[in-house]
């Protein structure tokens, strides 16, 4: 009982294909809702190329502008097939909301067309394929029969339009089970070759307009025509699959008509949305319009239906051979299938400077993601070197545990220098994850091990600081009294938010289209899953700045002086193979720095021998005069710390520290 719901429709037109079979269909809806009173109407809205400059790209730029925003302005969409994988994220999943009476119309073939990532996202209200229209006057009038492979075709003087490259392809694999060859394959070496036979021998045009190509199909006046299946056509045609490199084998370009319902809109509004949508692809209208030469029917399981087949070939459109085009190999299938002409053409058309091989490897590139892994150069030697850098990392921390060298690791405890050490490989470690063929789970894996192994190298200097303040406090003296519980809670309530990012699923991934035609894949944070990002984000900028607040407060303090410096400098530091290089070189150089500058410089100095210059040059300043008062603010007093050179509270460790200094001295000296 939906009560007076005007549904909004958005489609395409072509008009020089005189596609517009949508009006037909919800007319006939809005006859029926009337009839059943539905209390439904639906309003079309058409972008049409005659009014306007748009094609079909635009049109769907068009709806990607309108759905990124989570607009409600149009409830049902049609959309080409092709662009299933640019619209799937604005569509609500089919399967959930209709019946297997529905479903089980259409081909389950069909049904995973129409899916991505696991969504059937739209159902074809009507499905066309490419087919050979063969003028039967002209070949009865020279006694020639329809061809039925290429050499049969190249003896018969013919003019065949706009050609599908990509099903002539199809056609030269080596039997009809054999999957789609290759375009590195010798197959479709040969393909290429005997499309350009074809075109120098018969002076045949591939590049024609499909004005011109359906004028074509209505005069009569071509012997041979490949295009797709024409509701009105001259009578002169007959229809059939397309010729192979072998007979009985062909090959047939699919193109299917979806229709779609957001999912930003609300539940009634779906509700009266899939009312519509079932209607339209209900067999008895799929029957209705098939009859009156409207439409090729989508619901694919009408084409053994006896009804159904009494208009339709149903004989020859179960014998094509079909192929869909590869949208799911190509992340912007427009400007892939530019390119991909553009290859070809190269070669049929230029004056040989490009070879059939060199051709097809350019198009094999659009469709081919590419990446490093160990079987490159690159992918190797950085393997190589960063296993061998973590190795140096690990075998660094013998020095904790050599009594001789004890006062060039004061400022933090033993177990403090192994998280900070441990925490520096799982950093680098994060590399590793760019190495073969991108996915989801190695995008938050890269994160949280970075994030993690900062982490980790962050908070043993964390509790220091704290425990190293200049007056005696309450906080201080608890995390000194519990420093196992504030390090292992700190850590827990870390894993916990990774934990929870993981299984959010917070990336997706990108082809990134190369201009030097190496296409690759890169991480992309998915917008509609903030909350733990920013929440772990905030957690991170917090600890960051409550040390960067503390390290200000005991700049000075003799006992730790020289260590803040180091740590100061820490935090100050921050086509495919240059985008592997690039972000492994980013981790890389943050891992080693906070490795060097932390721990590994010590024992660079145990190695040398060398004493540690101590920067006395602030150690006469003291508390700055003007900073005291009865009242201060809590500014005042932090910057009066910053001038402190003792802790109050660590003044029992500065004989522990002199002495230290002292064997630090001996040992260096000699």
């Amino acid at each position: 009982n939906i009560e007076g719901i005007t549904i909004n429709a958005v489609t395409y037109y072509y008009e020089a294909a005189n596609q517009d079979f949508y009006s037909p269909l919800l007319n006939d809806f809005n006859e029926y809702s009337k009839l059943n009173n539905l209390n439904i109407t639906v309003d079309l809205n058409i972008f049409s190329n005659k009014k306007t400059d748009s094609s079909v790209s635009s049109y769907v730029e068009s709806l990607e502008l309108l759905l990124n925003k989570k607009s409600e302005k149009y409830d049902l969409y049609f959309f080409n097939n092709m662009y299933v994988s640019d619209l799937y994220r604005h569509f609500i999943d089919l399967k959930e909301y209709l019946s297997p009476e529905y479903l089980n119309l259409f081909d389950p073939d069909i049904i995973e067309y129409c899916s991505y990532d696991n969504k059937l996202i739209g159902l074809p209200i009507s499905i066309i394929f490419s087919v050979l229209y063969s003028n039967s006057v002209l070949l009865d009038k020279y006694n020639k029969e329809i061809p039925k492979t290429w050499d049969e075709f190249l003896k018969t003087n013919s003019e065949y339009g706009s050609c599908s490259i990509y099903q002539f392809i199809y056609s030269f694999k080596e039997s009809i089970d054999s999957p789609f060859p290759e375009f590195s394959s010798q197959e479709a070496i040969e393909a290429l070759e005997m499309l350009k036979k074809i075109k120098c021998e018969l002076s045949l045009e591939y590049e024609s307009q499909e004005r011109y190509t359906i004028q074509k199909l209505m005069n009569g006046e071509a012997l041979f025509l490949n295009y797709w299946v024409y509701p009105m056509h001259s009578s002169v045609y007959k229809t059939s699959a397309h010729p192979g490199y072998k007979e009985g084998i062909s090959g047939s370009i699919t193109k299917f008509f979806n229709v779609g319902i957001s999912k930003y809109i609300k539940s009634e509004r779906k509700t009266a949305a899939l009312e519509v949508l079932k209607h339209i692809i209900s067999k008895e209208v799929q029957i209705k319009f098939t009859e009156k030469r409207v439409i090729m029917p989508g619901a694919t399981s009408l084409y053994y239906d006896e009804v159904a087949c009494k208009s339709l070939d149903c004989e020859i459109y179960n014998t094509l051979q079909y192929i869909r085009r590869p949208t799911e190999k190509m992340s912007n299938y427009d400007h892939c299938s530019d390119q991909y002409r553009k290859y070809i053409y190269e070669f049929l058309y230029g004056n040989n400077t490009v070879t059939a091989s060199e051709a097809l490897q350019n198009v094999e590139d659009l469709t081919k993601i590419y990446y490093i892994s160990l079987n490159t150069c690159v992918g190797l030697v950085s393997f190589i070197l960063f296993i061998f850098i973590i190795a140096v990392m690990l075998l660094s921390l013998i020095f904790i545990f050599i009594e001789n060298f004890e006062p060039y690791f004061k400022f933090l405890s033993e177990d403090g220098w192994i998280i900070v050490v441990l925490g520096s490989i799982i950093t680098l470690s994060s590399c590793f994850f760019f190495l073969g063929m991108l996915t989801k789970s190695k995008c938050i894996l890269n994160e949280i091990f970075v994030s993690f192994g900062l982490n980790m190298i962050s908070l043993p200097i964390f509790y220091k600081l704290i425990t190293n303040f200049p007056i005696e406090n309450t906080i201080s003296n608890w995390v000194e009294s519990h420093k196992y519980l504030f390090q292992y809670s700190m850590i827990i309530l870390y894993v916990g938010l990774m934990v929870a990012l993981y299984f959010s699923e917070p990336y997706t991934l990108k082809n990134v289209v190369s201009n030097n035609g190496k296409n690759f894949q890169a991480c992309v944070w998915n917008s509609e899953r903030t909350i733990l990002h920013i929440l772990l984000h905030t957690y991170n900028i917090i600890i960051l700045l409550s040390i960067s607040v503390l390290i200000f407060i005991e700049w000075n303090i003799k006992i730790t002086s020289h260590d803040l410096k180091l740590i100061t400098s820490v935090f100050s530091i921050n086509d495919y193979i240059s985008e592997y290089v690039i972000q492994t070189c980013i981790i890389a150089i943050s891992s080693i720095s906070n490795y060097f500058l932390i721990y590994g410089i010590r024992a660079v100095r145990i190695i040398k021998k060398t004493k540690i210059i101590q920067n006395n040059s602030n150690s006469t300043i003291g508390s700055s005069p003007d900073m005291v008062g009865r009242r201060k603010s809590r500014l005042s007093k932090i910057v009066e710390y910053h001038f402190k050179i003792n802790s109050e509270y660590n003044q029992n460790k500065m004989n522990d520290f002199d002495e230290s200094e002292d064997r630090y001295n001996d040992i260096a000296s000699k």
